[in-house]
């Protein structure tokens, strides 16, 4: 399928960073899919295990929302996103 605004492809390819690794890296992601599953398929990638990972877009401080698609969540294709845990203790 051709690409365009209004039929983007269904992948996204973005730059991921992790606070214990000094090296990103890429991930390919369905837009579809929902950024917990995102982000914790990319924490497994880098040998982590967080409670609840969610992504930051690079120099936001804001995680997004869990439950949303990326898509939804406004990610980008070619966004730089660091993994955070957005997990809360009892």
């Amino acid at each position: 399928m051709e690409t365009t605004p209004d039929h983007p492809t269904e992948t996204l390819t973005v730059e991921v960073f992790a606070p214990t690794d000094r090296h990103p890296r890429r991930f390919a992601f369905n837009r579809t899919e929902t950024v917990g599953a995102a982000a914790e398929s990319a924490a497994r990638d880098f040998g982590l295990h967080p409670t609840a990972p969610s992504f930051e877009v690079e120099g936001t401080k804001i995680p997004l929302d869990r439950s949303k698609t990326l898509a939804d969540a406004g990610v980008h294709d070619g966004e730089k996103l660091e993994l955070v845990d957005v997990g809360g203790g009892v």
